[in-house]
């Protein structure tokens, strides 16, 4: 399940997307793995095989400081049938992060549409 501090994250940037009733309708009981990503933070989400998903689009985006002055960008993308698939955060200096992002702090958020995604 997810982290309290997860669930806030993913609430407060997929609010305003068009899709956010559907990707949101499970996302209290959805299963979570934490990523080798060196401590930034990445998780996968939902059920299933990851073989048998696959990272299809991204639907939001997002940036964060992190409490060092480090720029974080945060992704979140959904598998081949639409389901959320994974928070993908990237540290511009590959450095754990040291303070998890919240609604109060994440910028610049943007949502795509499945359909906009897949023309770029």
């Amino acid at each position: 399940m997810l982290r309290a501090e997860e669930l806030e994250l993913l609430r407060a940037i997929l609010e305003k997307h068009s899709a956010a009733k559907s990707l949101l309708s499970a996302i209290e009981r959805v299963r979570v793995r934490d990523l080798s990503d060196g401590g930034m933070g990445s998780i996968e989400l939902g059920e299933g095989s990851a073989n048998a998903r696959r990272m299809s689009v991204c639907v939001a985006e997002a940036d964060y400081v992190d409490s060092d002055g480090v720029s974080v960008s945060i992704a979140i993308n959904v598998d081949q049938n639409g389901d959320l698939f994974e928070v993908d955060m990237w540290k511009v200096v590959f450095s754990p992060l040291i303070q998890y992002p919240n609604s109060r702090t994440i910028r610049n958020i943007r949502c795509f549409s499945v359909e906009d995604s897949d023309s770029g």
